[in-house]
């Protein structure tokens, strides 16, 4: 079996020296994930993303995927050429499990109490902007359910959760935890969070790999658009992004990043403008229109330039590279004329140290150069560019309400509930261009 689709994803396994290639290839391949779903849960904005959000990570990470429903519902938001929930999740690439069958090695229970089979469960759990876990043994019903976002969060927490029980971690696995997605900041679980938000309405988002695909997922969910969404990436997809890139499929490869990006905000109402170049210093494209400029990018030095072009706010989205810190996410919100608080440059990769390894040396037998392109590959797994893509439209939407929002949060998606935030930024002292999305009223009337 071709290990590039998910190369990445496994490589979570191989450069911990946890497992060859083909060895974590097939423990993956093991598992037979399920997600249960609670009938009214699935007729909410927060109950819809929360399982899209799971099913679109989960297939990407397993072979193996199923949804147990109840019965269909209309989709509240497009996707595609798919109206149901039923046809989204076939289209994504799992399974409708037959009724009563709950065979798997692992279950995610999204608005249901999860059964008591001796298979590892984790349960979702939102109420406005709260959003978390809950063991199988504490299973509590979702709250307020009008916020996709939280829903969104939980489900790729899930999968998340699921991904460190296969990896071998019981660190984290299996306990009950809430975060304030709207106060992260502030350390505190159970606030309310606004039911009316504001929008930026003109956005540039700089990087189409699985950072920036992550945060125009998210964005996707809202019920409601802005008016001009530019897409900048000069590369193309390829295998290694099937397995990452939670807009990606397999009919994508060869073709642009912006031209597989474009496609959902266009159907949802967004003019959409395609940059197919990498952003150079000395750049400043769209200044005079675009209030936030959001940056997935892996490289410091073009994350740099597009601090010194001068946007209003530049909004950063970075995470760690290895199979140590793979999960560990910064948010950067940047004003005009801020000082950049990355504090070096790119740490080259020790490219020879990985080829040594057992893992590295096995695939060199097969292929010395795939071998070295592996050894350089960042680790990358779909469900960290969905967490990190919720939080990141979280904090557009601080922006647009003119809310301050922190210069840099930093969180552990083991730990979420422990995420850290340096000093607080002043919002803006003028409306930088929005639109006005009411959640609770929105979602009322989509149903």
């Amino acid at each position: 079996m071709d290990i590039l689709p998910q190369s990445r994803i496994l490589k979570t396994f191989t450069d911990r020296g946890a497992d060859t290639f083909e060895g974590a290839q097939n423990r993956l391949g093991n598992v037979r994930l399920l997600i249960l779903v609670g009938p009214d849960t699935l007729r909410t904005a927060a109950g819809q993303a929360c399982l899209l959000g799971a099913v679109t990570a989960a297939v990407r990470t397993y072979t193996r995927v199923a949804v147990s429903l109840e019965q269909d519902a209309l989709l509240l938001r497009p996707a595609g050429s798919d109206c149901s929930i039923a046809g989204a999740i076939r289209s994504a690439g799992a399974t409708i499990a037959k009724k009563g069958d709950h065979d798997c090695t692992h279950g995610i229970s999204v608005g249901v109490a999860p059964p008591d089979d001796g298979q590892f469960w984790v349960s979702c759990y939102w109420n406005r902007w709260t959003a978390g876990l809950r063991a199988p043994w504490d299973h509590e019903p979702p709250g307020e359910s009008w916020n996709p976002l939280a829903g969104a969060f939980a489900g790729a927490l899930a999968v998340r959760q699921t991904f460190e029980h296969v990896l071998g971690g019981f660190r984290t696995a299996g306990r009950s935890f809430s975060v304030d997605m709207w106060n992260i900041h502030s350390g505190q679980a159970g606030g309310a969070g606004p039911e009316i938000v504001y929008l930026p309405k003109n956005l540039l988002l700089v990087g189409l790999g699985h950072l920036g695909q992550g945060f125009l997922w998210n964005l996707m969910q809202l019920p409601g658009t802005g008016d001009t969404l530019a897409l900048q990436d000069y590369q193309r997809a390829g295998m290694e992004n099937l397995g990452t890139g939670v807009l990606t499929r397999g009919s994508d490869l060869g073709r642009r990043k912006t031209r597989v990006a474009l496609q959902l905000p266009e159907l949802l109402g967004w003019q959409v403008a395609m940059l197919d170049m990498p952003f150079d210093e000395g750049m400043h494209h769209l200044r005079e229109t675009v209030s936030v400029v959001v940056s997935g990018l892996d490289s410091v030095l073009p994350r740099q330039w597009i601090r010194e072009a001068g946007y209003q706010y530049m909004l950063d989205i970075g995470v760690g590279h290895g199979a140590v810190d793979f999960e560990i996410g910064q948010l950067r919100v940047l004003p005009a004329g801020a000082v950049s608080s990355w504090t070096e440059a790119d740490k080259p990769k020790n490219v020879e140290a990985l080829r040594d390894s057992k893992a590295y040396a096995d695939q060199k037998a097969k292929d010395q150069c795939g071998a070295y392109e592996l050894a350089q590959a960042s680790v990358a797994v779909p469900f960290v560019g969905l967490v990190m893509g919720a939080l990141a439209v979280t904090q557009l939407l601080r922006l647009g309400a003119m809310e301050p929002t922190p210069a840099l949060l930093q969180i552990e998606l083991g730990e979420p509930e422990m995420a850290t935030a340096g000093e607080l930024i002043s919002g803006p002292k003028v409306n930088i261009g929005t639109r006005e999305i009411n959640l609770r009223l929105r979602a009322a009337d989509i149903r």
